[in-house]
């Protein structure tokens, strides 16, 4: 089977009828979709991302590959982008876990 080209694939218009018990959010603004909380979140590309963490890229493609850094979100074939809130939430955690092994001095080293 041959694959199908853009021009082949179709999809259902927008103004298609619904499944019934189905309802459309109101539009607001001219968008069709309700916004939530997670819409509001901006997408990072890699340099952002690299200015924001101070991470080398391959540290930064290091890290995703060993799950330790949060996934890119692909946007197209050729470009990615990372979600600011996740980010933000790693580096909490780097710094969380940073303070956490540092030795707090005794009261006894402060006299």
């Amino acid at each position: 089977m041959k694959p199908r080209t853009p021009a082949q694939l179709t999809l259902p218009p927008f103004d298609a009828p619904l499944p019934p018990g189905v309802s459309r959010p109101p539009k607001k603004h001219g968008c069709a979709l309700e916004p939530t909380a997670a819409s509001h979140d901006r997408l990072l590309r890699r340099v952002e991302v690299q200015q924001v963490t101070s991470l080398s890229r391959t540290s930064l493609y290091r890290l995703v590959a060993a799950m330790e850094f949060p996934a890119q979100v692909r946007l197209s074939t050729r470009t990615v982008a990372w979600l600011r809130s996740e980010v933000d939430a790693w580096i909490a955690g780097r710094i969380a876990a940073s303070r956490k092994t540092v030795a707090k001095p005794s009261a006894k080293a402060r006299h």
